[in-house]
């Protein structure tokens, strides 16, 4: 399952976000910058969602494969990676981070002395 929220602008459009049923962020006021981000990711769901688009006829297959296009387009701010590939360089970063057990070789050693033995619940 996917982690999902949205981040809006201030305006007043908005003032029911509570009822998507998921968490809802936005803008901080005099803070344009953030807004410039919120229109750009508008402007690339509109290439898959135009905004003439019947509601009732989006779909979950529809808007994971935009989250899908989106996430796996290059761009610029990133070096050209896309979202996705940033988010795997991190994850592995995290993971390479973690503290490393402290006897590996006994570890070893005892995963040698369990090899051909069965082992019963």
């Amino acid at each position: 399952s996917y982690a999902t929220s949205c981040t809006f602008d201030n305006g007043k459009e908005f003032a029911e976000h509570y009822t998507l049923g998921i968490p809802t962020y936005f803008c901080d006021a005099y803070s344009p910058w953030q807004k410039g981000s919120v229109e750009n990711a508008i402007k690339l769901i509109r290439r898959y969602i135009p905004f003439a688009m019947d509601p009732d006829s989006i779909t979950q297959q529809l808007l994971d494969y935009v989250a899908h296009m989106i996430n796996n387009r290059p761009r610029k701010i990133l070096g050209f990676l896309t979202p996705y590939e940033v988010f795997e360089n991190e994850l592995k970063k995290k993971n390479e981070s973690r503290v490393k057990s402290a006897l590996p070789a006994a570890e070893v050693s005892f995963n040698l002395n369990l090899e051909g033995v069965a082992l019963h619940a």
